[in-house]
């Protein structure tokens, strides 16, 4: 039995995907296309906080019906993003 992507972030970020989903409700939040990583499909990055305050940096995909998390994690100076 595997690990599911949310399980992975959960270990690795320390963030659950149901605390990262907050960040699409924070109406300061920035969202930015992920061109280095759009192969496949079309990637964004949103930077914003959760209810509680809580920085967090959001790798997604997005579709007419829904909103698909591939990574969060907290922002680091190390983190590169290209605006």
């Amino acid at each position: 039995m595997g690990f599911s992507k949310e399980q992975i972030n959960q270990t690795k970020h320390k963030i659950s995907f149901t605390d990262a989903a907050e960040v699409f409700f924070d109406l300061l939040a920035i969202t930015v296309n992920d061109e280095a990583h759009s192969w496949e499909e079309r990637r964004f990055i949103t930077i914003g906080e959760t209810d509680k305050g809580k920085s967090i940096v959001v790798f997604h995909t997005e579709t007419e019906i829904e909103i698909r998390i591939i990574s969060a994690r907290k922002p680091t100076r190390t983190l590169k993003i290209k605006l």
